[in-house]
């Protein structure tokens, strides 16, 4: 009875009122009340309900992507997250490149994708809709030519990216970022988790993809000499994050002196610093506005130091306990 109420009471207010109650809804609600009346179906129907759409929730098969896609997936769609099953033990092929094509025609404004916990050794970039200029793939598997395919000549072109965001997937590797600089206008870069990723392929990436304005490294394989590459041609960096760097040294920080335009720099778990060497570095980068030195065990006086020396500057420093602190 009570539901009853209230189901009436909403349907006496304004369609507009309640499409804007529906928009706080999740994907599963949404679909659960449009089969309450033909108005709430038709009012699950409005394009401002799917402009940015949030999946991971959910486990997704192929039949209800597709489904969403041709119910509800239209050119106002701007930014969609979606996850897969890679990890359960009925493996099954969720995003095909029929899907991703059919993505690209109909919702031809979306901009953002976010995959998570999928098998994508079966396709390339140049499946995915051209207008993407941000995408985000963690917890999943790649093909070694996921990126060399965009160079390729033929009928589908590669998305032109200005921000990609690997987290966790294991397959990337130098290879990978070798055949990604010279095709994107990459501005925001984040390789966490992606353990095969060593010097050489920072060496790639730097001087190819000079306009780099936020780089974050975090448990890749890398050393002072990515650094240097580093400094030498990302000249236009605002912020780094060099998270759980165990090889990092005095000598590989010394190279980001030349960085004039860096706002933010985090060392987080960078234990091989030196408090003269952070605060000689610091004092060379007139824009640094954020220093990050979690995890870096400094005695209170000496962190009083660097703080007194880069006084425009926010200097943080905490040391978790042990069991937090990430495995190299």
């Amino acid at each position: 009875m009570a539901s009853g109420c209230v189901g009436s009471a909403l349907n006496c207010l304004p369609e507009d009122i309640l499409v804007e109650v529906f928009f706080y809804l999740p994907v599963r609600d949404l679909l659960r009340i449009s089969r309450v009346s033909k108005k709430w179906r038709r009012l699950i129907s409005d394009k401002r309900l799917w402009k940015d759409v949030d999946l991971t929730p959910y486990k997704m098969n192929s039949k209800t992507l597709w489904h969403l896609l041709r119910r509800y997936f239209s050119s106002s769609l701007r930014s969609l997250k979606v996850r897969g099953c890679l990890h359960s033990v009925k493996k099954q092929e969720v995003l095909t490149e029929a899907w991703l094509s059919e993505l690209g025609k109909r919702c031809s404004g979306i901009s953002h994708l976010h995959i998570t916990e999928m098998d994508l050794r079966t396709l390339s970039c140049r499946c995915l809709p051209t207008s993407l200029t941000r995408l985000e793939i963690a917890h999943s598997e790649i093909s070694v030519n996921w990126f060399s395919e965009a160079t390729k000549p033929g009928k589908c072109s590669a998305p032109k990216l200005t921000s990609l965001i690997l987290r966790n997937v294991p397959a990337f590797s130098d290879h990978h970022l070798q055949n990604l600089s010279p095709r994107h206008p990459l501005k925001t870069l984040v390789l966490s988790g992606t353990y095969r990723v060593t010097d050489k392929g920072i060496e790639a990436l730097a001087t190819s993809c000079k306009e780099i304005v936020h780089l974050k490294l975090h448990r890749c394989q890398i050393s002072d000499s990515a650094l240097h590459f580093v400094g030498r041609h990302l000249k236009q960096l605002h912020s780094l994050n060099l998270t759980n760097i165990p090889a990092l040294t005095d000598a590989g920080l010394t190279c980001l002196a030349s960085l004039k335009k860096l706002e933010s720099l985090n060392l987080k778990y960078c234990c091989q610093l030196s408090a003269g060497g952070i605060t000689f570095v610091c004092k060379q980068l007139p824009s640094l506005k954020y220093l990050n030195l979690d995890g870096i065990a400094l005695e209170e006086h000496t962190l009083q130091n660097i703080r007194h020396s880069l006084s425009s500057c926010t200097v943080s420093n905490s040391f978790p306990d042990m069991d937090a602190v990430p495995k190299p």
